[in-house]
C-alpha cells in the first residue's frame, strides 16, 4: 500500500510539469484527447474510446488498448503527456498512464500516434 501511495505522489508531482519543459499552445487538442481517453477508461466506456480512435487504427492496436486499459474493476486513471514529436500527418505522443484497479496501480508508458480525421484529432496508432 505504501508503494502505491509513493507511485501516486510521484505521478501527482509530475502532473504539473509540461512535456519537455515547454508549454502547450492554446489551440492544442492533444491534452483534450488524452483527457477524454482518461474519462473513457474510468467509466469503462469502450464506445467512447472507439469514438476517439480513427478508422485507420489497426484492429490489433485497438484490441490491445481495450484489453489493457478497460475493465469494470478500474477505479481511477491518470494520463500525462511526457513528450511529443511531429510526424507526417499528426503527432507521436509519449504518454504515461496510471490505471488503478481495486487499490492496485499500474503505470505504463504508451506511444500514441494522433492525426486529424475530418479536422478532429483521433488516435491513429
Amino acid at each position: 500500500m505504501r508503494a502505491l501511495a509513493a507511485i501516486v505522489l510521484v505521478v501527482v508531482s509530475l502532473a504539473g510539469a509540461s512535456p519537455a519543459g515547454r508549454a502547450a499552445p492554446q489551440s492544442d487538442a492533444i491534452p483534450d484527447l488524452l483527457g477524454r481517453l482518461e474519462r473513457a477508461i474510468v467509466a469503462n466506456d469502450v464506445g467512447a474510446f472507439r469514438a476517439l480512435a480513427s478508422p485507420r487504427l489497426a484492429e490489433l492496436d485497438q484490441f490491445l488498448f481495450e484489453l489493457t486499459l478497460f475493465g469494470p474493476d478500474v477505479t481511477a486513471a491518470t494520463i500525462r503527456e511526457r513528450d511529443r514529436e511531429a510526424v507526417a500527418g499528426g503527432s507521436r505522443v509519449l504518454a504515461e498512464m496510471l490505471v488503478e484497479r481495486q487499490g492496485a496501480g499500474r503505470i505504463a508508458t504508451w506511444q500514441i500516434v494522433t492525426g486529424p480525421v475530418n479536422g478532429v484529432p483521433k488516435i491513429v496508432g
